[in-house]
C-alpha cells in the first residue's frame, strides 16, 4: 500500500466515525423530542454559561438532559413537588423569538432555566398542576 492510499484510508475512517456520531446524535435528539422534550438550556448560577439541552416532563420529575451527551439517562432530575419558579427575565431573540430565563429552586438549591415563552408556560402548568401531596382532612 503506497502512503496516499493508507492517507486515504484514514481519511475516510475518521469520516466514517464522525458520520456515525453525527447520526447517533440526531438520533437521540430524535428520540427525546418523541418523548415530549422541549429545548431548555441550563446553568448552575448567575456567574456560568448556559449549557444547551432538552427537558421531558414526567409525572413526578423533570428530567433535563446535555444536548451533548452519549447517555440516554437525563443529566439533571427535580422532583416536582420541590420545584420552586421565580420571576420570569424576558429576552426576544433576533429573529423574534420570545425566550425567558427563569430562576428555579428546589429545596435549597438555586439554578437557572432559558426557554422559549410557550415552553414556560408548559413548564408553570405543570408545576402548578402538581397533584396534592396529601389528602386533606376535611376528605376523611
Amino acid at each position: 500500500m503506497t502512503a496516499l492510499k493508507v492517507l486515504l484510508l484514514i481519511i475516510l475512517v475518521i469520516a466514517a466515525l464522525v458520520a456515525l456520531i453525527a447520526a447517533y446524535f440526531l438520533w437521540r435528539m430524535n428520540r427525546l423530542y418523541r418523548q415530549g422534550a422541549f429545548l431548555c438550556s441550563y446553568r448552575p448560577d448567575v456567574t456560568s454559561g448556559w449549557t444547551e439541552g432538552c427537558a421531558v416532563y414526567e409525572a413526578e420529575s423533570l428530567n433535563w438532559y446535555k444536548a451533548a451527551a452519549l447517555s440516554f439517562r437525563p443529566d439533571k432530575t427535580w422532583p416536582r413537588r420541590k420545584i420552586e419558579l421565580g420571576k420570569v427575565h424576558n429576552y426576544l431573540s433576533k429573529k423574534g423569538i420570545r425566550n425567558v430565563a427563569v430562576p428555579v429552586t428546589v429545596d435549597t438549591h438555586r439554578f437557572w432555566l432559558f426557554l422559549s415563552e410557550d415552553d414556560h408556560a408548559g413548564l408553570v402548568s405543570w408545576a402548578e398542576a402538581a397533584p396534592p401531596r396529601e389528602i386533606p382532612q376535611s376528605w376523611g
